[in-house]
């Protein structure tokens, strides 16, 4: 990722490790616990890809708390101590997740020194990258499509439902972008 190229899956279990490592260095004493998401879900869990520009993730820290300062200081520390950009870590992500409807707990995937990261089902991610309609997720979108095996228009419209509020259905940016994906992929 150096500067704006792009992290691998080692990469991506190297820095977390070291941010594990890093909490536990600053005094943090119960773990950082976070659901990874987007391209770095794609490379780790099945390697759909080769890379990604983040990591992106929900922390579970009550952002206006010394942990979270703490958390934020350690992915600082990690960036100087692998020469890499203060974005490898993205959390923007966590605001968008709980707006559109339950989080997931997920499956704890990797635990390091003072860092839980969990990973959610891939039916999840999917109505997150449907919800999102960028040109940048379709090659995502389709392994996704094909990995949880959704084959007709009103599969993929159930599954949006278990995840999604109403609210967020019937907003005029996400229904046009979930129109877009699914004509796009089914007609």
């Amino acid at each position: 990722m150096h500067g704006g190229l792009l992290v691998r899956k080692e990469e991506i279990i190297h820095y977390l490790m070291l941010l594990g490592e890093e909490l536990e260095e600053l005094g943090v004493r119960s773990p950082v616990r976070i659901l990874m998401i987007g391209g770095a879900y794609m490379v780790t869990q099945f390697e759909s890809r080769a890379d990604t520009k983040d990591v992106d993730v929900l922390v579970h820290l009550d952002r206006y708390s010394s942990e979270y300062q703490t958390f934020r200081d350690a992915i600082r520390f990690v960036a100087s101590d692998v020469q890499e950009n203060l974005k490898w870590l993205s959390v923007n992500i966590g605001d968008f997740m709980q707006e559109i409807g339950k989080v997931p707990r997920g499956q704890l995937w990797l635990e390091h020194g003072r860092l839980k990261v969990y990973v959610p089902d891939a039916h999840y991610v999917l109505v997150l990258k449907i919800l999102a309609a960028r040109d940048k997720d379709l090659d995502d979108l389709q392994f996704l499509f094909r990995h949880v095996r959704i084959t007709k228009r009103k599969q993929a419209e159930r599954l949006l439902k278990k995840y999604v509020g109403q609210d967020i259905l019937d907003d005029e940016e996400y229904a046009e972008n979930i129109q877009r994906v699914l004509t796009l992929f089914f007609g």
